[in-house]
């Protein structure tokens, strides 16, 4: 009995579709790889490598199993781009420091974790009206500029850039906190005891205080508004009265002591003239290196 002729026509197409199916996904199979290639072995980096990287998870780097994606190397070396008059240094040299920072992110972020440190929304929007001030940006400014200096969204920006910035300076104070049998640290107690004996501020900033810039005039460092110093600064100098004298404060510069000379509450906003006495602190950086030895870094040949 000879099959029907419409159901013969139905198997055709089906098979028809079948090879139609394999042959597309043969083909977008061949095309990622060959994309794969470029960007691995022949180093592509073109805007039509940077807008598949974007909604493929291709990883640029692995350290101890946690990726970093090809995606984060375009975003920022696209900012640095933008940043950049002319290319020195080499758009190579660039790529590598990016990649460098990315690592250490990454390691920051997991030394953090292990911490308990924690980066929260409030935390970050306090950081972020703090880098706004330190570079005399208005906040209802702050996006315009940011999409004309960098070339991408604030949001973008507060992600890659402010976010690792924070999380960074978070976990520095806590290994400054950890250092008191450092030099620096004793520094500080040793200048704190000489206030608490009455001894003036002005020369104690003199014979303690490494800001070479304030250490002369009395340990002077201006007005400031809130906004103008680290929020875990700001908490603990601007509830002082004037003339009162803050315990060690320390942040991810090293150590400070604090007084307040003048509150001009009737400024908006309102504004402390401080002295400070700074110490430095161990090398954060030093330490890091130590911590990176601890971690399986694979970086991709061509990235």
């Amino acid at each position: 009995m000879t099959e029907p002729k419409s159901v013969s026509n139905s198997v055709h197409r089906g098979r028809h579709f079948v090879i139609v199916v394999l042959l597309g996904l043969l083909a977008v199979f061949l095309a990622l790889a060959l994309f794969t290639v470029g960007v691995y072995r022949l180093g592509w980096d073109n805007f039509f490598t940077r807008a598949v990287a974007k909604t493929i998870p291709l990883p640029a780097a692995f350290v101890s199993g946690h990726a970093i994606y090809l995606s984060q190397v375009y975003e920022r070396l696209g900012m640095a781009e933008k940043l950049a008059a002319n290319p020195v240094p080499t758009k190579h040299e660039r790529q590598q420091a990016i990649m460098n920072s990315l690592i250490d992110e990454q390691i920051i972020a997991d030394l953090a974790r292990k911490l308990g440190i924690v980066v929260t929304e409030d935390d970050l929007s306090r950081y972020y009206q703090y880098v706004l001030a330190e570079v005399n940006l208005k906040p209802q400014d702050a996006a315009a500029e940011i999409k004309k200096s960098f070339g991408v969204s604030e949001a973008v920006f507060q992600t890659q850039i402010v976010l690792p910035d924070l999380r960074r300076a978070k976990l520095v104070s806590a290994f400054l906190e950890g250092s008191h049998d450092s030099a620096g640290y004793q520094a500080a107690v040793a200048a704190g005891q000489d206030l608490s004996s009455g001894q003036d501020f002005a020369a104690i900033a003199a014979k303690y205080s490494q800001d070479e810039t304030s250490k002369h005039i009395g340990g002077d460092i201006g007005f400031l508004t809130r906004d103008e110093l680290p929020p875990w600064v700001s908490d603990q100098v601007f509830d002082l009265k004037v003339g009162e004298v803050s315990g060690i404060v320390v942040s991810s510069d090293g150590y400070h002591i604090y007084q307040v000379r003048v509150r001009d509450d009737r400024s908006n906003p309102g504004r402390l003239q401080l002295r400070q006495i700074f110490l430095k602190g161990p090398s954060f950086d030093e330490f890091l290196q130590k911590q990176r030895q601890n971690y399986r870094v694979y970086v991709f040949d061509k990235i």
